[in-house]
């Protein structure tokens, strides 16, 4: 993987923002500056995805609208489709422990909006969907991205995962679905795939937002990437995104 200025930059980060010496910033500020590098990362070594890596704006937790997660189990970041939350001391902390670790779980949500899945998890069992819809943003990642995957978990998540390749996630809930798969046994299996929090897209449903990002917004970037793929003859991945959104990228 191509070093050089990322990795200048992480270690300017380390040492100037969060305080190994030299300047210190803000928490708020150290913490929106690990998420502009996991963007600049995700440009620089997946051009492809271009068109989502600035669609969502970083806000802090505390200015989202409405109930938020209790801090003691949510991630470092996480999204309702529109914008992008961080909780600064989870952001910073995650980084400290691994530099990869919130460029992975950006690239996690921005798959989950190519894919669709903010907004076809409305109406569906919650625990079902969220499942499926990792199952599919990882397998994807398998073909495109498998250095930024830190894939764990027991020997059943791997088998789960192989057994639904090349599935959408609409084509693995309405298999869980016919099974009347256990909920905590999804939930147990799935759980090392997870990198984010889906019950924030689930509220996105339930309230009533200036419209500042959309299902339009999401398939416009989604088109956009798939045309990407396909003049880096990534063909077999740009049809999945065409197919999760219906459309023919010319």
């Amino acid at each position: 993987m191509p070093g050089g200025k990322t990795e200048n930059k992480q270690e300017a980060i380390m040492v100037t923002a969060i305080g190994k010496g030299g300047r210190i910033e803000s928490t708020d500020a150290c913490a929106y500056r690990i998420i502009d590098l996991a963007r600049q990362q995700l440009d620089a070594e997946l051009p492809e995805l271009q068109p989502a890596v600035f669609l969502l704006p970083a806000v802090n937790i505390k200015d989202a609208p409405g109930p938020k997660p209790r801090p003691a189990t949510a991630p470092a970041i996480l999204t309702d489709s529109r914008l992008l939350y961080y909780y600064p001391e989870r952001t910073i902390s995650a980084y400290r422990e691994d530099r990869q670790s919130v460029t992975r779980m950006m690239l996690h949500i921005l798959m989950h909006g190519l894919l669709g899945h903010f907004e076809k998890c409305a109406g569906r069992q919650a625990t079902w969907y969220s499942a499926a819809a990792d199952l599919e943003v990882t397998d994807f990642l398998l073909s495109y991205a498998r250095r930024f995957l830190r894939l764990r978990g027991e020997p059943e998540t791997g088998a789960l995962l192989r057994g639904q390749h090349g599935r959408t996630a609409e084509e693995t809930y309405a298999q869980l679905s016919e099974w009347n798969t256990d909920e905590d046994r999804v939930r147990s299996v799935a759980a090392p795939l997870e990198s984010d929090m889906h019950m924030s897209w689930l509220l996105n449903h339930l309230r009533c937002y200036p419209s500042i990002h959309c299902a339009a917004d999401w398939e416009e970037a989604a088109c956009a990437v798939a045309l990407n793929l396909r003049d880096a003859g990534r063909d077999g991945l740009a049809e999945r995104l065409e197919g999760a959104w219906g459309f023919a990228a010319d």
